[in-house]
């Protein structure tokens, strides 16, 4: 049991008084929403667990939802279906299992092992023990060094990533069975070359092998060091081991790590590839803690709490999350010559690795125009001539480094646990990105698909796996300049994440891309390969396209490259003040940043997005306030069938029946649908949030002056979207241990 310090004492304190400010958020829709009665009112206060201060926040969070669900549906006199419910909500409590048994010998063994051994709890106690031991040694020397150089450590893609997949062909000893670059090829559309990007494992040279620090013993049989065009398509699995083998054998580190805390990060650079079984690292946490046997309990969130507690972190100016908005200005969105970015840097015998990087991409860029520049950030290409290819992935959504499956693959998870696998890895992606970028103060909004989700309930879309955001040029510039190439590693106290940023070579060029260069950044979650797409919008020489002369009501109209208009480098054009002020909101309970100017620009882009209420079979159910799939509405066809367009015997549901239906739904029908724990488990999660989103819109389409009353109930609810609540689902790496240990329960 690890005692909490003060800083935690204070965050938990936080946290319920978070909660209480939910309460008070269903209490104001009951009143103002539902029109429940002042005796209503007063039994929620009554049952409300707040009243209890021995009862854990997870055991809060299930009561104040019952209480909810009496009020809502009058279930006051019903104890038996209060209690069904009950008993079916499942509390996803991000309850980490953080301790590791070791033995003395560990690194020892597993450096003359022929197979991979991986486990974060290992690599986090390693490093961040290090980390304490390199920051307390930095203080003592502060007082003689003012000037330091950073902490630098090594760094190699088999501690951060799984990559024990290839542990069966290492050991493969069958010829047959081995997998070669032929067996690549073969599985492959169009006949790649496999020479291209493979190479056998007898092809090595020693040198090498002696850089690598493997014995040929130790690795696949086949080496990628090289991505297979997007034209030459590959199987799931064959794709996976690509993936995991490029990272094993030619993946280049990050020039940076940044591990998340609550309001500070704690950093390196770094420098090497060993990886831990070739350093110290072990030997120095076996001196300090000076084991009493051979068996050893690591734990590695004793290891952070120990770094917190004992060295002053990094803290970047919070400046943006002051205000209840953030005014953008024209000088964001100016264009900076390759040129003058140039000029900027120092001499380059001065460069530090991060200048170098930054070097060569304007190199690299200046020697292409937007019309001739080649793409940049490679996908994870599959063939859909594949029966477990269940949704014909075409794999345009992974980067193909850091594949792990394509998200609707048969791979004997069910239906509800690949819906529940991709709800926390969108999650976490978004959640991981806004910690960093508000603690860097890196300014940014959604936009597109995400802004639309927003819009119906302050959620994600069930159903859409892509994340974009925007930011100002001057923004991408810095990100660039400052984090291209960082490992950003989660809190480890919320789960075990690490989401490479990756910029753009081009992004200099502002044009519309001739190389489908649409997209100036990402941040890529390498446990999956799904990324958050990010943009930059700025002034450009590119004109707006025809659809912008069809919708004058859009307001944008350019004609010179001096104009104050912006863009992205595909289609998207904006004005400042369609644009800023940006203000804050949550999406999926993360503070994020949200446009000036909504529902014009959805309409624009989605003519049927704010008004549709069913989408590729999902229907939205008001009362709910969740979008659900057809196959859990629980729909007999036989009501809610209609004839095919020019058919007489052919039949096909009938859509908007079904959304009729929804609108008026009973009491009765919603607590049916209750009955499915998918269903009751993201209603439990998510009705909080979504309340406070009905309240949010209550204030969307005001004008709201500096004197007005609304103005400051808005930003006493803005206060509240800036605030990190725990996690709504567990980590990645926790459900996936889970079901390979069958502790994850169906639906």
């Amino acid at each position: 049991m690890i005692k909490l310090n003060p800083r935690q004492q204070k965050i938990k304190s936080i946290r319920l008084i978070i909660l209480s400010l939910l309460i008070i958020n269903i209490v104001y829709i009951f009143t103002y929403g539902l029109n429940f009665d002042l005796k209503s009112i007063h039994h929620i206060i009554q049952n409300s667990s707040f009243r209890n201060k021995n009862l854990s926040i997870e055991d809060q969070e299930l009561r104040t939802f019952l209480s909810y669900i009496k009020l809502k549906f009058n279930l006051a006199t019903s104890p038996n279906v209060i209690n069904e419910i009950k008993n079916n909500v499942i509390i996803n409590q991000n309850n980490l299992n953080s301790s590791l048994i070791i033995y003395k010998n560990h690194t020892e063994y597993w450096n003359s092992a022929q197979t991979i051994f991986y486990d974060p709890r290992f690599t986090l106690t390693m490093y961040l023990h290090e980390l304490k031991l390199q920051y307390q040694q930095r203080q003592i020397n502060s007082l003689d060094q003012p000037q330091q150089h950073p902490i630098t450590l090594p760094f190699n893609w088999v501690d951060w990533m799984d990559l024990t997949l290839l542990n069966k062909d290492i050991l493969e000893t069958d010829p047959a069975k081995k997998i070669s670059c032929d067996t690549i090829v073969k599985n492959s559309e169009n006949q790649p070359e496999g020479f291209k990007f493979c190479l056998n494992k007898e092809q090595i040279s020693e040198e090498k092998l002696q850089d690598l620090g493997y014995r040929k013993d130790q690795l696949p049989n086949f080496l990628i060091w090289a991505h297979q065009a997007h034209t030459k398509r590959i199987y799931n699995d064959f794709r996976i081991l690509q993936s995991k083998s490029f990272a094993m054998i030619n993946m280049k580190p990050p020039l940076k790590v940044v591990i998340l805390n609550d309001i500070e990060t704690f950093e390196f650079e770094v420098e090497g590839i060993d990886r831990i079984n070739k350093t110290p690292m072990l030997q120095n946490y076996l001196k300090l803690n000076k084991p009493q046997s051979d068996r050893i309990e690591i734990n590695y969130l004793t290891e952070f709490q120990n770094l917190k507690d004992s060295v002053s972190p990094t803290i970047e100016n919070q400046s943006q999350s002051k205000n209840y908005k953030i005014t953008l200005n024209e000088s964001m969105f100016q264009v900076i010559t390759i040129d003058q970015h140039l000029t900027n840097l120092p001499e380059p015998y001065m460069f530090t690795p991060q200048q170098q990087l930054t070097y060569n991409g304007l190199i690299k860029c200046s020697e292409s125009s937007a019309k001739d520049e080649k793409r940049f950030f490679k996908m994870a290409t599959l063939r859909i001539d594949d029966d477990k290819n269940l949704d014909n992935d075409w794999g345009w959504h992974y980067d193909w480094r850091f594949f792990n499956g394509a998200l609707n693959y048969e791979n004997g998870l069910t239906k509800q646990e690949k819906n529940l696998r991709i709800s926390i890895i969108l999650e976490r992606l978004l959640r991981n990105w806004s910690k960093f970028a508000l603690e860097k103060n890196i300014i940014w909004w959604i936009m597109h698909g995400p802004l639309l989700s927003w819009y119906w309930n302050g959620m994600m879309f069930p159903f859409d796996v892509d994340v974009d955001i925007q930011m100002p040029v001057s923004e991408l510039y810095k990100l660039n300049e400052l984090y291209n190439q960082t490992l950003v590693v989660e809190n480890p106290t919320e789960g075990f994440g690490k989401f490479l940023i990756e910029t753009n070579t081009y992004i200099y060029n502002r044009d519309f891309s001739g190389g489908d260069n649409y997209i100036d950044a990402r941040f890529i979650d390498i446990d999956s390969g799904i990324y958050i797409d990010i943009t930059g919008i700025s002034k450009s020489s590119s004109l707006p396209t025809k659809e912008y002369g069809e919708h004058p009501e859009i307001g944008i109209q350019k004609f010179s490259a001096e104009d104050e208009i912006y863009n992205d480098r595909r289609k998207h054009f904006y004005k400042l003040d369609q644009l800023s002020p940006l203000k804050f909101t949550y999406l999926q309970s993360i503070p994020v940043f949200i446009p000036n100017e909504i529902k014009q620009r959805l309409t624009f882009e989605y003519p049927k997005g704010l008004t549709s209420y069913e989408y590729s079979d999902w229907y939205f159910v008001k009362f709910l306030q969740l979008w659900i799939h057809k196959d859990n509405l629980n729909l007999n066809f036989e009501n809610y069938k209609k004839l095919k367009k020019d058919s007489t015997n052919d039949y096909e549901w009938d859509k908007n029946k079904i959304i009729e239906d929804l609108e008026q739904i009973s009491n009765e029908k919603i607590l049916e649908l209750l009955k499915n724990k998918e269903i009751l488990y993201e209603f439990f999660k998510t009705f909080n949030y979504t309340n406070l989103h009905e309240k949010e819109m209550i204030y969307f389409d005001e004008d709201l002056d500096d004197d007005d009353e609304n103005l400051i109930r808005y930003e006493e609810l803005v206060d509240m979207f800036k605030t990190f609540n725990p996690p709504l689902r567990s980590s990645l790496w926790e459900f996936e241990n889970d079901l390979k240990n069958k502790k994850i329960k169906s639906y």
